[in-house]
């Protein structure tokens, strides 16, 4: 009969120390699974918070683009106009050298009606 007890205190004690293995395995379980419930609300937060970056920095980009398309839209019409603007000034002066070649033989011829009108009148 004690040894019947004895066996029986041993019994409910390894019974014991299981359950309170158990428990205390079930608290630390209980306690990971706050740990990472608590971490993937962080990551979800940040994940929203990356999201919207994403989102801010592809307007940014867009809008970016848009600007640098209409830069380089004005940079070819300035190029253009600077082509127009070169020609009108070889053309003009291609005129003035014509016109100063005009100038200088109505000079020469002036000079030359001028020098025989003195001459008859001597």
């Amino acid at each position: 009969m004690i040894k019947d007890r004895r066996l029986l205190e041993y019994k409910r004690k390894i019974i014991l120390d299981d359950t309170t293995d158990k428990q205390s395995e079930i608290a630390n379980l209980q306690k990971k699974i706050v740990d990472y419930e608590k971490n993937i609300a962080d990551l979800q937060s940040m994940e929203v918070k990356a999201q919207k970056t994403v989102k801010d920095l592809t307007a940014l980009r867009e809008s970016m683009a848009r600007k640098a398309s209409a830069a380089l839209l004005e940079v070819k019409e300035t190029r253009e106009e600077l082509k127009i603007k070169e020609l009108l000034i070889l053309d003009l002066t291609k005129k003035q050298q014509e016109i100063e070649f005009k100038l200088n033989s109505f000079k020469a011829l002036y000079e030359e009606v001028k020098s025989a009108r003195n001459k008859y009148v001597e």
